[in-house]
């Protein structure tokens, strides 16, 4: 044997001897602890316990090393993922506002005055779509638009991170492909959008749009996804199930309405493949809830500390997973990266659109390529995009490039546009003479051109019939003016009152063509000038001292000034709203008389915690001008001087002065409605035949009513009150118009 070979063959050996005879000994390798996994199941509000598991599971050392879940269970499992600690995720959950994230519909404050009106006119979010003759019904109620910019807010520490195996815990959601009925794991892209597509509940969320697949909610398929934890490699899975089928069976809460009969139908039809993946975990956590449903979101405080109890309950097998203190700390302790840190954008794209021009959407854009900004900004920006009223929702990507990001707005415009149909109710009673009600349906056609062009065709039925068309036509993509031609032909009784007591009454048609050329102010308002030609037909009930027939035409220029910043149409909280109109008739325009008329209103609204206070005032006057009946002033009606009868006041001069105080006592379910509040107003006015008479004689009156924010508009059922006797009960459904 050569030197060489030797020396290569004893090396080893003889460097082991000198290390055992040196003393030091060579470093064992630390027995690795098995893989743990926790897999977090739908349920919908339910789902809040999931908070309380992981409250336990930290209270006790259980380290996790993968997580998955679907619908609630992929928004708290996706959140964890992120870095979120429990504590910090019932934070969150327990101070949303879960009726305008179910609600879905933009901030008012950020929508255009066009939209804001249909806002008072229309039933909020109800609309139906036309392909030609055939309805389009939308594909579920809520878009999601506010709960994923909440979604990527708090996931915003790994913006940009599309491998969910990076996340500080690697984590799966699973959703069902609606076309095709196969389970989807997603692992890849937007951590947003994946939680939200899990979640999508099919007929109340509208699916996710994903790689050319329809996605909805998990739970259809795997609503406790084991199998996809033990894919990942969990040695150790911990299942959690929050809607056990016997939850209805411990319970004293009876079966009755469609939507307890449809989730536990869901249940029925879930239960076998539910039971065979609990069969696969290695512990189950059952949280029995038997008080909260899965539409409960408002209860999360009730819902959370039913988690920590069920998973108290098993804290025996949980004991067995421990780690010590050192180890545990040092699990927690992963470096993520900063949540609201500030990004530099690189450049601006757009993706999605097809009806809606490229730069009818950039012009609703204010961040711009070099600019610094938070995610917070994004999630407003993707919300001021989404107000144009065009689109279910709109998302933001962002690509990271170095230390800039490439940020993407994609934008997905409804499927059953662009041409609407919607509604509006109002029904108005004083429980003894006075009932009106009125129903209007609404057509609108959107992006006729490029330029974003619509019309809009209300046909109205009941106390007024009528016949309304509008035109809008902006005149380029930043500028603000459009060019608005209308024609109206509406018809409408009024009573003619001595005192208190109706002693006729009149009819009165009207044809009116208009042209407006209007500055549009986004969304704080518009400012319109234009010309209008009117034909009015006055008829007053035969019989009467002095009955008759009378037709006028009417030529005149008109100009509106509106500020409207109120946070919500019927139910405010903050902000104000400016309406300045004035008309002025004249011969040489063809008027067969000549008046004029102005008004102005004004209201501000302001709160503290459930309590909102409003100073509303209103002047109009006729300039000593010989106004005709039907273009004088009125008080009278829900509102407008409650305790008189509609239209029980009437003249060419109004003055009146309000304040209101508004105190929520309680909600409607989420996706039923909002507040429920106690009212208390208080009115000071009157109406004068002459200028010189201004400011005399006031009359004062009050009201005090409760009320309701459904689905279906504002419900008041009140008491009003007005000097010299004048009371009426009344009850007030639906929107305004």
């Amino acid at each position: 044997m050569t030197l060489s070979r030797f020396l290569f063959a004893k090396l080893p050996s003889a460097l082991l001897i000198l290390f055992l005879l040196s003393g030091v000994h060579a470093p064992a390798e630390e027995p690795s602890r098995p893989k743990i996994g926790l897999c977090l199941g739908g349920g919908g509000a339910k789902g809040f316990a999931h908070i309380g598991v992981l409250q336990y599971l930290e209270e006790q050392r259980v380290p996790i090393d993968l997580i998955g879940g679907t619908s609630m269970g992929a928004i708290v499992s996706g959140l964890y993922a992120a870095g979120l600690s429990p504590d910090q995720i019932e934070s969150e959950m327990n101070t949303q506002n879960w009726w305008a994230l179910l609600e879905d519909m933009p901030s008012r404050r950020m929508l255009t005055y066009r939209r804001k009106l249909e806002q008072r006119r229309y039933i909020s979010n109800f609309e139906i779509g036309l392909d030609g003759w055939k309805p389009l019904l939308r594909p579920g109620q809520v878009a999601g638009q506010r709960m994923n910019s909440v979604l990527q807010e708090l996931t915003s520490a790994y913006a940009g991170v599309e491998d969910f195996d990076q996340l500080r815990i690697p984590f799966r959601a699973v959703a069902t492909d609606v076309q095709t009925g196969e389970q989807v794991v997603l692992r890849q892209g937007n951590l947003a959008q994946a939680i939200r597509a899990s979640m999508a509940v099919p007929g109340a969320f509208t699916p996710v749009n994903l790689d050319g697949r329809q996605l909805v909610d998990g739970g259809l398929v795997n609503n406790v996804p084991v199998s996809v934890l033990r894919e990942m490699g969990a040695d150790i899975v911990i299942a959690v199930d929050v809607i056990g089928l016997d939850d209805w069976s411990t319970t004293e809460k009876p079966i009755n309405s469609s939507l307890d009969i449809l989730g536990q139908t869901m249940l029925i039809m879930q239960q076998p493949q539910v039971d065979a993946q609990l069969k696969q975990a290695d512990i189950v956590i059952q949280v029995p809830i038997h008080k909260q449903g899965m539409g409960d979101f408002h209860k999360s405080r009730d819902i959370i500390p039913l988690g920590y109890t069920a998973a108290k309950a098993v804290a025996e097998a949980l004991q067995a997973l421990q780690i010590d203190e050192a180890a545990y700390a040092e699990h927690l302790e992963v470096e993520l990266p900063e949540r609201q840190r500030p990004l530099t954008i690189r450049s601006v794209g757009i993706s999605g659109q097809q009806r809606v021009d490229e730069r009818s959407i950039r012009s609703r854009i204010r961040v711009k390529p070099g600019d610094t900004v938070s995610v917070e900004t994004l999630g407003k920006e993707s919300e001021y995009i989404q107000a144009m009223g065009d689109f279910t929702q709109v998302r933001y990507e962002l690509q990271q490039d170095g230390d800039a990001y490439d940020l993407t707005y994609d934008v997905e415009e409804k499927s059953w546009g662009p041409t609407y149909l919607r509604s509006g109710l109002r029904l108005e009673t004083d429980f003894e003479n006075n009932t009106a009600w009125n129903l209007i349906i609404g057509y609108n056609r959107r992006q006729l051109n490029a330029l974003g062009a619509e019309m809009r065709v209300d046909a109205k039925v009941g106390q007024e019939t009528g016949l309304g068309v509008d035109l809008y036509q902006p005149l380029s993509f930043r500028d603000p003016l459009f060019l608005a031609p209308s024609l109206v032909l509406g018809r409408s009784r009024r009573d003619l009152f001595s005192g208190d007591e109706a002693v006729s009454s009149y009819d009165v048609e009207e044809i009116r063509g208009a042209l407006d050329l209007g500055w549009s102010l986004r969304e704080i308002g518009e400012i319109r000038v234009g010309a209008e030609f009117r034909r009015v037909r006055s008829d007053e009930e035969p019989g009467m001292p002095e009955a008759g027939t009378s037709t006028e035409e009417l030529g005149a220029l008109r100009g509106r000034l509106v500020f409207d910043r109120l946070d919500d149409a019927f139910f405010p909280r903050k902000g104000y709203l400016l309406n300045l109109f004035g008309r002025a008739v004249m011969e040489s325009m063809g008027a067969d008389r000549e008046y004029e008329v102005a008004e102005a209103q004004f209201l501000g609204v302001a709160s503290l915690g459930e309590n909102s206070f409003a100073l509303s005032a209103r002047a109009g006057g006729s300039f000593d001008s010989d106004v005709p009946l039907y273009d004088q002033f009125e008080l009278g009606g829900f509102g407008n001087f409650s305790g008189l009868a509609p239209g029980q006041l009437r003249g060419p001069y109004v003055g009146v002065l309000s304040l209101a105080y508004r105190r929520m006592l309680g909600h409607l379910p989420p996706g039923l409605g909002d507040g429920i509040y106690f009212n208390l107003k208080a009115d000071s006015g009157q109406v004068w035949e002459e200028q010189e008479d201004l400011g005399d004689d006031l009359i004062y009156g009050g009201t005090v009513a409760l009320s309701a924010d459904t689905l279906i508009g504002p419900i008041y059922m009140g008491y009003g009150y007005a000097e010299g006797g004048n009371r009426q009960f009344y009850f007030s459904l639906g929107a305004q118009f």
